[in-house]
């Protein structure tokens, strides 16, 4: 490990491909020092993706992957268990940091407590952003604590809180580690339909 590497920071894409507005990425940058961007695709998830999905996915880090090396960049891909695959990572580039977008399904919530406690225990920073949402679910409650049941003053409430600022623009650069770790090639992950093809509809719209 370098010095540098213990300040490198693995940013870990889950459903937000993107660059514009993704508060995970943009912290990370905050932050100084290197940014190794991942995708995991765990095979143990409990909302596994249909044939769609997985197409759209597939679509999706291509075009992330592109954007990436548009700004000196790239997209490391992996293929395993989350926790596990991180962990893998981060003895690979000593990176001393993970950031990462919340999801809000139950499962995802209890995965991704479980893997910040892990890396947190062991001296890693562990931090996960709002890149998704107006508001965290339940910050805006009634005066009795009490979640609101009707729209509009639940809305009111919502533009009291905070202003809602505009979209963050995509960066324009990221600084890269001395070395990059192992990335599959995007095809591995076999997201795309086997023959026959019936995507292609679904690819024209």
């Amino acid at each position: 490990m370098t010095a540098s590497a213990s300040h490198s920071t693995i940013v870990w894409f889950r459903q937000d491909l993107r660059l514009a507005d993704n508060r995970a990425l943009l912290a990370a940058l905050e932050l100084g020092g290197p940014v190794i961007p991942v995708f995991i695709l765990d095979p143990t998830s409990a909302n596994p993706p249909g044939g769609a999905s997985r197409r759209w996915l597939h679509q999706s880090l291509q075009r992330l992957g592109e954007s990436l090396r548009a700004i000196g960049s790239r997209l490391v891909v992996r293929r395993g268990k989350s926790a596990e695959t991180l962990d893998e990572l981060i003895a690979e580039t000593g990176a001393s940091r993970v950031y990462w977008n919340r999801l809000y399904e139950p499962a995802a919530i209890e995965r991704d407590k479980a893997i910040k406690s892990s890396l947190r225990g062991r001296g890693i920073r562990a931090h996960s952003c709002n890149s998704a949402l107006l508001v965290e679910p339940g910050a805006v409650m009634t005066g009795s604590g009490a979640p609101y049941r009707v729209y509009t003053p639940f809305w009111r409430a919502c533009r009291a809180q905070a202003p809602f600022g505009r979209p963050e623009p995509a960066p324009r650069e990221i600084p890269n580690p001395h070395s990059w770790p192992r990335s599959e090639p995007l095809d591995a992950l076999d997201l795309l339909p086997v023959a026959p093809d019936w995507s292609g509809g679904l690819a024209a719209a």
